[in-house]
């Protein structure tokens, strides 16, 4: 297969390499660069035993190709050697017992340090919350949770992190916000355009509160409140324009489905259960709902509440307020930039389809299924450094001609 070169920074020095394009930023720095602290074993993303940081930012080698990390900057296990903050995870780590076999412990310490920095006043909900995208096999976890504990109660959260990188445009590339999700995501996805179409998106970051993650979305329907009102009662109709939700049952204010959500090489269908409550004079509502993936035996819990008001005698501004939390080994779909990203795609999509089944008498939009089929997330929505750089830097690795390959060079 025709190999391609590459420029990065690993752990601080400038490299070259030639790779092939399927070759993960994980076999890379295994095979290639001898970083053998840099465990493999999923291989999916899930585990992981394979963390390391790409320009600053918690990344799954495995599922990172070593192509889209042109003029990134890699930080592997190795790097933090004489880090203060992770020899003070190290010996607390040592000190709770909380390695056994050690496969798992080079990620997991990884995490640990990205959990600290970003949470440096965390408590024990917010640590296993957060740790919930590693596995391990050994220790039950609770000494690793202790470790953690201990550092943050030290204070070490707020004396000794410092960033691993941050972040820079390369060669003129944009800066990262102009390719932030809130920008790039359009107000409509393509299957859905028409002359209905709704305004565009109020995009609201989410704030994590209490261990629930809170996210909030706005967008406006050409239809009056009136209607849009009644029809969010028809539970059958409404569902039907959440992308990836299946109702199997409804029994008055009470509904059974499945939500079916990919990601990459990860397929996750909630079985769930719902309750509604609507007020009709102030025109709410609120969703209570509970599911549970019976592969990955991942549980969810949301509210979703949702409030009409008239935008114009003829339209309609819709506000949704959902609060969830996940546990289990998708909880790593509960960061903060993930749920943005999973927000942006999935209000505009629902938006859309409700502006055509109410404009349009019930008929989907051309080519679509009317719950617009399994919500498919990228996998660059999950590194989220790949959003503000990917973009950039894709056409200078097409543009290559491949050449002989030389010998790789390291540049100090």
């Amino acid at each position: 297969m025709t190999e391609h070169p590459i420029s990065l920074t690993v752990n601080g020095a400038a490299t070259r390499a030639w790779v092939e394009p399927r070759t993960s930023l994980g076999d890379f720095l295994r095979e290639d660069r001898r970083l053998t602290g840099l465990h493999l074993a999923c291989e999916h993303g899930v585990c992981g035993a394979c963390n390391v940081y790409v320009d600053g930012a918690l990344s799954r080698s495995c599922t990172v190709l070593a192509v889209a990390c042109e003029d990134l900057e890699v930080a592997t296990i190795e790097a933090f050697d004489d880090d203060a903050l992770m020899a003070a995870l190290r010996q607390a780590f040592s000190r709770a017992h909380a390695l056994q076999c050690g496969y798992c412990t080079p990620g997991m310490l990884m995490s640990a340090r990205d959990i600290v920095t970003r949470f440096p006043d965390a408590d024990e909900a917010t640590i296993r919350r957060e740790l919930a995208g590693n596995l391990c096999r050994c220790t039950g976890y609770a000494g690793i949770v202790r470790a953690i504990l201990d550092v943050v109660q030290s204070g070490a959260g707020h004396r000794l992190a410092t960033p691993v990188a941050a972040p820079q445009p390369a060669h003129g590339a944009p800066a990262p916000d102009s390719l932030h999700p809130r920008q790039a995501m359009p107000a409509s996805p393509p299957e859905a355009a028409s002359a209905a179409e709704p305004a565009a998106l109020d995009m609201a970051a989410p704030v994590d509160t209490a261990g629930m993650t809170r996210v909030s979305r706005h967008f406006d329907l050409p239809v009056p409140a009136d209607r849009v009102w009644d029809f969010f009662g028809d539970l059958p109709r409404v569902s039907r324009c959440m992308p990836g939700m299946e109702v199997e049952h409804v029994e008055g204010d009470r509904l059974r489905g499945k939500m079916t959500v990919k990601a990459g090489p990860i397929r996750a269908v909630f079985d769930a259960q719902a309750h509604v409550t609507r007020d009709p004079a102030a025109r709410r509502g609120t969703v209570h709902c509970r599911g549970v993936d019976r592969i990955t035996r991942t549980q969810v819990v949301c509210e979703l509440g949702y409030a009409l008001a008239d935008a114009a005698s003829d339209a309609t501004s819709v506000r949704i307020d959902a609060a969830f939390r996940l546990a289990g080994r998708l909880a790593e779909f509960s960061r903060a930039d993930v749920v943005q990203a999973l927000a942006d795609q999935l209000t505009a999509r629902f938006a859309a389809n409700v502006a055509h089944q109410l404009t349009q008498g019930g008929q989907a939009p051309a080519g679509a299924p009317p719950d617009g089929g399994e919500l498919r997330l990228s996998l660059a929505l999950l590194a989220r450094q790949f959003v503000s750089t990917l973009a950039a830097r894709a056409w200078r690795v097409l543009r290559r001609q491949p050449t002989q390959r030389p010998r790789n060079e390291d540049e100090s």
